[in-house]
């Protein structure tokens, strides 16, 4: 997977979770979902790619993987603990 699919996952379910904020149970297991897809994300992307996006290249790595999937797990614990 490359860090286009993490960005359109992440900015996604952030988007819907921002317009079901009336619904809270709604927004939060868009939320939820979203993290856990986010850590999904993270964990495939390719740390050899380099996607062209308006002429200049993204590279990604492994501490750029490893950093996303810590920032989504971190960001999922600490939702689930103020629920809790």
């Amino acid at each position: 997977m490359s860090l286009v699919v993490f960005v359109v996952v992440t900015f996604g379910s952030a988007c819907l979770a921002i317009a079901l904020r009336a619904r809270r149970r709604w927004a939060l297991g868009v939320g939820l979902v979203g993290l856990a897809g986010a850590v999904v994300a993270a964990l495939g992307i390719d740390p050899a790619q380099t996607s062209v996006i308006a002429g200049s290249g993204l590279a990604t790595s492994a501490y750029l993987r490893l950093f996303l999937v810590l920032a989504s797990v971190v960001g999922l614990g600490l939702m689930v603990a103020g629920r809790a």
